[in-house]
Order: structure tokens, then sequence, then C-alpha cells
């Protein structure tokens, strides 16, 4: 029996954990600095982007969801990480009311641009709730803010629903994200303040940082972007909580799934590769001309209520998505809004009208050129015309 040498370090021992969550070592219990099994879990990850000057506005929230029972039948040595990839799913909200706030001073944003579905605008007071819906049922993301079917944790729950599965909080700066969310009046350990139970607003088994686990520290700190590039991912539209979301839990499946087959691969790219600490990074990678389509979601779906309030929850829906014109780029847009979770509809854009001002001077700036041209042609043409007469004059002399 080997001599015991003292306990793992926490990123060795969130590794092990992560793969044991995968299936992709057994679940043992023998040595003394093994991570305690988990059974069935699933993986909830979350992003926030905040507002660059008042972090107390979060624009936009960004979720991806691993269910592990969907990769029991996946190889980590056979099958490429984009099978693993396929079974995450992903979710991007924008609360209406901050439509036109994007972060361009000290990072470039990119709310527009989700890479994996449509972005679906909420009211900032549904988010609570539709957090509650994923937490409840993560499995279910893609209806946690339809209100018109899906119940929540506040309700009773069914005595012949199944258990509840192991949810396993992802995030890159989990600190970080967990501070945005109670912005949001969701906290991850706090009691539910609109429920008359104890139960919270959500029941997760454990927290992984991926900036942990993968090593970094407060002299090393370690960006999504180095982490990816590391990992041989090409991330695309960061600073967009749905694509920050999925690409961390994509890191953290990559993480766990490369050391398989070469184990310590990744320290040693972080010291030593291309994209390692201390090392130069490429830019961000932006595609603009891509948008994503748009959905409604939450209260803005207008379901059961008043009239009058359904009219100016349109209003403001529409005030949130023309104060993006304002941040540049809307001429642009190849997306169009439908009230409902189901089909986004994408067309191409109606061509803006041209202000009567323009369009006055143009017609008179047309009208004086066609004048000109009546009256023996522009200044160019006269010079033309006197060059050749004086070659005309030097061949005849």
């Amino acid at each position: 029996m080997g001599k015991y040498r003292g306990p793992k370090p926490a990123s060795t021992r969130d590794l092990e954990a992560v793969q044991q969550m995968l299936g992709l070592q057994p679940n043992s219990t023998s040595s003394k600095g093994s991570p305690t099994p988990i059974k069935d879990p699933i993986f909830v990850c979350i992003d926030c982007e905040a507002f660059e000057h008042n972090q107390s506005k979060i624009t936009e929230i960004g979720v991806a969801v691993l269910d592990t029972r969907e990769t029991a039948h996946l190889n980590p040595t056979s099958d490429p990480l984009q099978a693993w990839f396929r079974k995450i799913q992903y979710a991007h909200y924008r609360p209406v009311e901050y439509a036109r706030l994007q972060n361009k001073t000290f990072i470039q944003g990119c709310p527009e641009q989700f890479n994996f579905g449509p972005s679906t605008w909420v009211h900032l007071a549904d988010m609570r709730r539709i957090l509650q819906n994923i937490f409840a049922d993560p499995t279910q993301l893609d209806r946690a803010a339809d209100f018109t079917t899906t119940t929540t944790t506040t309700t009773s729950p069914d005595p012949s629903a199944e258990p509840d599965r192991n949810i396993i909080f992802v995030a890159h700066g989990a600190g970080n994200d967990t501070a945005y969310l109670r912005h949001l009046s969701f906290d991850l350990s706090s009691p539910s303040s609109s429920s008359s139970s104890s139960s919270p607003d959500a029941g997760i088994s454990q927290t992984l940082d991926t900036q942990l686990l993968a090593g970094s520290t407060k002299k090393t700190p370690l960006s999504l972007h180095r982490l990816c590039l590391c990992l041989n991912l090409q991330p695309v539209n960061l600073h967009n909580a749905g694509n920050d979301a999925g690409y961390t839990l994509q890191a953290l499946v990559a993480l766990g799934v490369n050391e398989v087959g070469n184990p310590g691969g990744f320290a040693r790219e972080v010291r030593e590769g291309q994209f390692g600490i201390g090392r130069k990074l490429p830019g961000v990678r932006f595609e603009r001309g891509r948008k994503a389509a748009v959905v409604w979601g939450g209260s803005t779906m207008g379901r059961g209520r008043g009239d009058e309030e359904e009219e100016e929850e349109e209003e403001e829906g529409r005030r949130g998505v023309k104060g993006l014109a304002a941040l540049g780029g809307a001429r642009d847009a190849k997306t169009t809004t439908t009230r409902t979770t189901r089909t986004p509809i994408t067309t191409r854009p109606k061509a803006f009208p041209q202000p009567a001002a323009e369009r006055q001077e143009y017609k008179g700036t047309t009208r004086l050129a066609a004048a000109e041209e009546k009256a023996g042609g522009t200044d160019k043409r006269k010079r033309k015309r006197e060059w050749e007469g004086l070659g005309d004059a030097v061949e005849r002399g």
C-alpha cells in the first residue's frame, strides 16, 4: 500500500471529481485525498454580464446545462469533444429594462451575438422566477421562461415526481457571478423570501469554479479566453453572457476529457504552451454580422393580464429593442421579434427611410449637376478639352 503523502491540491481533487461525475473514472473512496463521489449529477453553469458603469445593473444572464445521463454512452478516447458539447443546452436572457446598456469602455460587449440559439427578452423582475425554474429542473431549460406552463419551486412538489438531482453549480470566477445573482434577488444559499417554506432558492450539491480548477491564482489569473485557447477551443463573441456560460461549461468538459488521454497536458500547456501564462493573447474574435434571433419570455408573453398592462409591456419591449439602434448596428440587423418562446422569426430588415432634409439636399445636388452638364460640362471636362486643343495646336505647328 502506497504511503499517504497528504491531501491533494484543490484543483486536482476537483478535476478528479469532474471526471467521476462524467463517468471518466470509477467512483472510488479508497484514497484519503480522493473526492467524495456524487451520484447522478447535472451541471448548471451561470454567467452574468453587469453594466461597466454600474455593477448592480445585470444586463445579460447566460445559462448552460449538461445532464450526465445524456453523456453516459460517450467514450473519452473515441468520441470527439464536439459529441460531448452537443449534449449541452444553452439559454441567454436579456432584461428589457437594460436593453440600451452595452459595455464598450473597459470591455467590448456583444449582447446581440449569442452563438447557441435565440436570445430571450424578459422583465428584470422575472429573472428570479426563471432561475428558480432552472434549478428546480435543469433538464427543462428551454421552458424555464415559459410562465404559461412551467411550475416553480414555490409550488408544492409532486409526490410522484422523480427525486431531486445533484446539481453542480459551475462558473468562471464563481464569487462574481454569485454576487451578481444577488442583484437579481436570487441567492444560492439563503432561503426563498417569497416562499413560506425554508427551502433555498437553489439546492446545489457542489460549486465548481473553472478558474480554480485550472490552477488560477491571484498572481497568475486565468481568463476564460486564455483557458479556452489552452484547451484548443476557439471562442467567438466572448463577453456575451450566454456564450461565456457555454464556453465555461465546454472548458470544464474539455478539461476532464482531455486529461484522460493526456494526464498533466493542460498544466504543461498553461506553463509552456503558445497561450500559457505571461504570453500575449490574440484579440477576442467577434462575428458582428451574425445576430441571434430574439424571442419573448416570462411575463412579456402577455398571458392572463389586462389589455392595458399588456400594451404597456409591449411598448416597453419595443423601446428596449429600439434602444439597440442607439448603440449602432441596428441597420444591419437580420432579425425580428415574435411574442413566443417557440420558433424565432428571422427576416431581412426593411429599408430605413431617408430623412427629408437629406432627400432635399440630394435632389438639389442632382439638379445642380444636371445644370452644369447642360451648360457645357464640369471644370474637369473643360480642362480636358483645353489640353486636347493645345495638343492639336502643337501638331499643327
